[in-house]
């Protein structure tokens, strides 16, 4: 008997667990649809957006670039881009992909645009107008060339050691900066100094040529953003 009543406890088990794993409905049939909003991103931020909304009405999550699921239908601090979106229902049935390009308006240069953190990534002298251009570049330092510079709001402007330290470390500097047109100006302890005018702007980089009143030396430096 006892032997009876053991089986019998077994076998509701087993039957409890499979019942468990058997799916709670048939996804044959479901058609998901994904409904979508976006915000282009601007002036080379990462502030745009993509609202999802999926019918039939019910509880969704949604994956974004095949990553996992959330049950977040908002997506910001999007950079331009092309995303790729599926829905999934409670029951588990999931969406057609849906692609949702976002497209920057055009990069102009201005005090918001110039926001971010740099590295320089070439650096040239000449003596003057007529002298030739010599790499300075070439010259630096592994550490040296991995310095940041930093354009925050507020007009605030500092250096820091990147990765790799000099040795000693590198004075880190904080200023302000303010820019006018495309000229940069950076004013440090009190002195203003014309840093120069700017150039060549993009999303990712940008030049600065300064030209020493004195000297008439002229230095072109490049900051490609991180």
């Amino acid at each position: 008997m006892k032997k009876i009543i053991v089986l019998s406890i077994l076998a509701v088990i087993l039957f409890s667990s499979c019942k468990k794993d058997t799916p709670t409905s048939n996804c044959t049939g479901v058609t998901i649809s994904i409904n979508s909003s976006k915000l282009d991103p601007t002036n080379c931020q990462s502030n745009g957006s993509i609202t999802l909304t999926a019918t039939p009405n019910g509880s969704y999550t949604f994956s974004i670039n095949n990553g996992p699921y959330q049950s977040t239908n908002i997506f910001n601090n999007l950079s331009a881009g092309t995303y790729t979106f599926i829905a999934k229902n409670a029951d588990g049935c999931i969406s057609d992909s849906i692609t949702i390009s976002l497209i920057a308006t055009p990069c102009t240069l201005s005090t918001s645009s110039v926001l971010g953190t740099y590295k320089t990534t070439a650096a040239t002298i000449q003596a003057d107008a007529q002298s030739p251009v010599v790499d300075d570049y070439a010259t630096w330092l592994p550490c040296e060339k991995d310095n940041l510079i930093t354009f925050s709001t507020g007009g605030v402007f500092a250096t820091s050691e990147g990765t790799t330290s000099c040795t000693p470390p590198t004075d880190p500097i904080s200023a302000n900066w303010i820019l006018t047109g495309n000229s940069l100006t950076i004013t440090y302890m009190g002195m203003v100094i014309p840093a120069g005018t700017i150039s060549d702007f993009t999303c990712n980089s940008f030049k600065i040529t300064s030209i020493d009143s004195t000297t008439g030396e002229i230095s072109v430096s490049t900051l490609t953003r991180q």
